[in-house]
């Protein structure tokens, strides 16, 4: 039955995208905050916790290439030792590691008959950064652009350390990673990605515990979820549960936003954008990000990351 009011109804603005609470580029932009990298975000939007750009000097759209301070070298010797460099061992250095960049975008669209007046880049904006935090960590986990465009990039389910023997309780898998990372890294901290499905099970249980804005393991390590993490399991790997992964702590460089077709007046910009075969109007937000994190340790093999199935059942995607 049509509605009484069809006729009446007021154009009026939409509630607007906001950017989620938690999610990979959150936990990391607390991270980079404590270790100086930048300062606490401020201005529109950053109250809500959006992960302001990290600027510097490099032009690292073009790629990055470091050597990860974790070496893996050094050990334990006696005092009679005691600055005898002669008795001391290094381990084989890491090879250099290495980070190519993507981009992520956004786009709001509508009809030419309705767009008098539509803020077509204010919608664009905050519908980038209510998403790419999700577009961005599927792509950590799954390397789906990674493998496409044969980009030099690691992601999480290829070919990681398994340290379950079989799908385990989701503590008993946490605890795995935390051992696990601990042997990796030597003792540096880390981060642990799951599931929001596990984030919940692991939060019901007390198996993690808020400090903060961050929730950690009993071991101290980030435990990090995102709308983006789909709990698959690793490539060659069986089994219809959820993983975990544990890594070195992943950090990120955004550029600013970039508005497609560009900024010009409204005649040229609606002109530039209209799709004339079905008179739709888009207007792109985009912008470049490159995660950063050292997954090319320890040197002579990809066991850069840790993983551990638990017995969560998988999730069916909507």
């Amino acid at each position: 039955m049509p509605s009484p009011f069809a006729q009446t109804r007021q154009a009026a603005e939409a509630p607007p995208a906001s950017p989620p609470r938690y999610g990979l580029l959150f936990a990391a932009q607390q991270v980079m905050v404590e270790a100086g990298l930048y300062s606490a975000p401020s201005g529109p939007g950053m109250a809500e916790g959006f992960p302001a750009p990290l600027t510097t000097d490099l032009r690292w759209q073009g790629g990055l290439q470091w050597a990860p301070e974790q070496t893996l070298g050094g050990g334990i010797i006696g005092i009679d030792c005691y600055g005898a460099t002669d008795a001391m061992t290094t381990d084989t250095n890491p090879a250099i590691t290495t980070a190519d960049p993507v981009v992520v975008y956004a786009e709001d669209h509508c009809s030419t008959l309705g767009w008098k007046g539509r803020d077509f880049e204010g919608r664009a904006r905050r519908q980038l950064e209510a998403t790419q935090s999700y577009r961005i960590a599927n792509e950590l986990w799954m390397g789906t652009l990674a493998q496409s465009e044969t980009l030099d990039n690691a992601w999480l389910t290829d070919d990681p350390k398994i340290v379950s023997g079989a799908a385990v309780a989701p503590a008993e898998a946490l605890a795995l990673i935390d051992i696990g990372l601990a042997h990796m890294l030597g003792g540096r901290r880390g981060m642990i990605h799951v599931s929001p499905q596990v984030l919940d099970q692991l939060a019901t249980n007390n198996s993690i515990t808020l400090t903060g804005q961050l929730w950690l393991s009993p071991m101290g390590n980030i435990v990090v979820a995102d709308a983006g993490y789909p709990g698959t399991e690793p490539l060659n790997a069986a089994g219809s549960d959820q993983w975990i992964f544990g890594t070195s702590i992943v950090t990120y460089r955004l550029s600013d936003v970039q508005i497609i077709p560009g900024t010009f007046s409204d005649a040229q910009k609606i002109a530039q954008s209209m799709n004339r075969s079905i008179n739709d109007i888009t207007i792109y937000a985009q912008r470049e990000v490159l995660l950063q994190w050292d997954w090319n340790i320890p040197a002579g093999n990809k066991f850069g990351v840790v993983a551990a199935e638990t017995t969560t059942a998988a999730f069916t995607a909507l």
